[in-house]
This record gives C-alpha cells, structure tokens and sequence, in this order.
C-alpha cells in the first residue's frame, strides 16, 4: 500500500497542474497495487472525466463503490 501511496500522491501532482493524460497512468498503477483503494478509483475517475472519457469514468468510479 505505501508504494500504492506514492503512485496516488504522483497521480495527485499530476492533476493538479492539469496533466490529465499524465495522471491516468499513476492512478491506475495506485489502484492495481491497491485495489480497494476507493479514493484513488474516485480520482481516477475525475481524471478521466476531465479527458471526457465518460465511460471510463463511470467504470471507475462503479469500481471505487464496489
């Protein structure tokens, strides 16, 4: 999970200077190496609704309740 931490905390970096396309990767390597990670689903999820990607966007943050 800490090594799952610094992919989300990169994730988070990325986001927040609006490197949308940057963040997916993080995020996504954060939620294999913890996958009930439900925060990280939801960001993730927000990531990919900024790239308008909806679907994908749905499909996390279904992941992220389950």
């Amino acid at each position: 999970p800490k090594h799952a931490d610094s992919h989300h905390n990169k994730g988070n970096a990325l986001y927040a200077g609006r490197r949308f396309s940057e963040a997916v990767g993080p995020y996504t390597t954060a939620v294999t190496l913890a996958p009930t990670d439900g925060e990280t689903y939801f960001r993730l999820g927000n990531t990919y609704d900024k790239l308008s990607q909806h679907s994908a966007a749905a499909a996390s943050a279904r992941r992220g309740h389950a």
